[in-house]
Order: structure tokens, then sequence, then C-alpha cells
């Protein structure tokens, strides 16, 4: 049914529990799942 499953991850304790789900569905619908980190990266400041 599905290619791939995509599950972004923010490192919340909330996004790490939805892992157990997803391999339940992927295993379910015979899906490989791919899970993508997503961080807001440290800010740059520039003094002129």
């Amino acid at each position: 049914m599905y290619d791939r499953i995509l599950v972004p991850l923010d490192g919340s304790p909330l996004s790490g529990q939805a892992v157990l789900y997803v391999r339940i569905l992927g295993a379910a619908l015979k899906s490989p799942v791919e899970l993508l980190r997503v961080y807001e990266p440290d800010p740059v400041y520039y003094y002129p």
C-alpha cells in the first residue's frame, strides 16, 4: 500500500513515543519506516 513511512522526530518525549506505534504500523503494512531528525540549529550572530 505505502512505499515507506516517514516519521519526523524533534527529540521530545512525545515524538519518541510515536516510534513505538509506527513500528507496529510499518510491520502491519509491510512498509519500511524512515526516521527524520528535525532540530533547530544554534543561531549565528554577526557583529559588524
